[in-house]
């Protein structure tokens, strides 16, 4: 009967023209207060608003018309928050205070059935896998059983598991979910390929389905996990000896790609300048300062001086140049 409440209230709660209303019913909420922040990449680091609870467990927040479609997050205790996709709709969801994850429930919103369809099913192909690893250890593998469950984790690792997400991509494809599914689709390999040629096409094809040009994007994880699956595959193909050359060929063909988009052009130069300044490829982060980071439009001042110090450090250590004198004080 709260449900069907909760509900009516909801629907009430939205009449407001030019706005979206996030409703949260939350069981056995135990703080008084909840917090809302939106996802920058894969961190979600702005908190947007802040609410105390008109009755126990009742979330409400509300989001302008020009709020951005993307991930947000929804805090509403130390240990306890749930994450959410807003595309331009009201959301009504309910959940447990103790597992927000496990017990969600959506009563409203195309995108986040979607995206609880898809979670749900990485989420129960995880836990047969961990159950039936721990299983397989109480066995000896002379037993006939132990066989059986070798069988069963060897059919879940052969399970597709872009399965779903095609299948959303396909069926939904002007959502907020798809856009970012599609990120998160591997490059089909032509068969026959050799296994270094394999590595160069899907470096090469590795971008094909991304929209640079949809600077939303940027408001949840995929884009920057992708990005960062990029440069580790270029690890993994290239030998120490050729990989800052390597880096510095694929961070040209990636800007080029997102130079259609400012918006993506300057998140991606943030996040590549956190993601490689403190790294050993001191050869590739002076290149990519020198030419896509100083006098960026997203720096300020301040930060624009210290890439440009550690640029001139770079360069003073750089093999073929004289290192800097250093001088030892003598003792008093």
């Amino acid at each position: 009967m709260w449900m069907i409440i909760f509900v009516l209230q909801a629907l009430l709660f939205s009449t407001a023209m030019g706005q979206f209303k996030i409703q949260i019913q939350v069981t056995a909420m135990s703080t008084p207060k909840a917090y809302l922040k939106e996802f920058i990449g894969a961190q979600d680091i702005n908190m947007i608003d802040s609410v105390r609870t008109d009755r126990p467990g009742e979330i409400r927040f509300t989001l302008p018309a020009d709020a951005h479609p993307g991930m947000y997050r929804v805090v509403m205790g130390p240990q306890a928050w749930l994450d959410f996709i807003f595309n331009r709709e009201d959301i009504v969801l309910s959940t447990h205070y103790k597992a927000p994850v496990d017990s969600l429930k959506v009563i409203r919103s195309q995108e986040n059935i979607l995206w609880n369809e898809y979670m749900n099913h990485f989420m129960i192909l995880s836990k047969k896998q961990e159950g039936l690893a721990r299983l397989l250890t109480l066995y000896n593998p002379s037993d006939p059983f132990y066989k059986t469950i070798e069988e069963e984790l060897t059919g879940i690792a052969q399970t597709d598991p872009e399965s779903v997400s095609r299948r959303i991509i396909q069926d939904y494809p002007e959502t907020y979910v798809a856009r970012m599914l599609k990120i998160e689709q591997s490059p089909r390999v032509p068969v026959g390929l050799s296994r270094d040629k394999e590595i160069n096409y899907i470096i090469d094809h590795f971008f094909d389905d991304i929209d640079f040009n949809d600077s939303t994007l940027i408001y949840s994880p995929p884009l920057i996990y992708k990005v960062n699956g990029f440069f580790g595959l270029h690890q993994q193909a290239f030998p120490p000896q050729e990989l800052e050359e390597a880096l510095i060929d694929g961070v040209n063909g990636l800007m080029s790609k997102a130079a259609v988009n400012d918006a993506v052009f300057a998140f991606l130069q943030d996040q590549l300048a956190l993601m490689f300044e403190r790294s050993e490829f001191e050869t590739f982060f002076a290149y990519f300062t020198e030419n896509y980071l100083l006098d960026a439009s997203c720096l300020d001042e301040t930060r624009n001086l210290e890439l440009a110090e550690t640029l001139e450090a770079i360069k003073k250590t750089t093999i073929g140049n004289t290192a800097p004198e250093i001088i030892i004080p003598s003792d008093v």
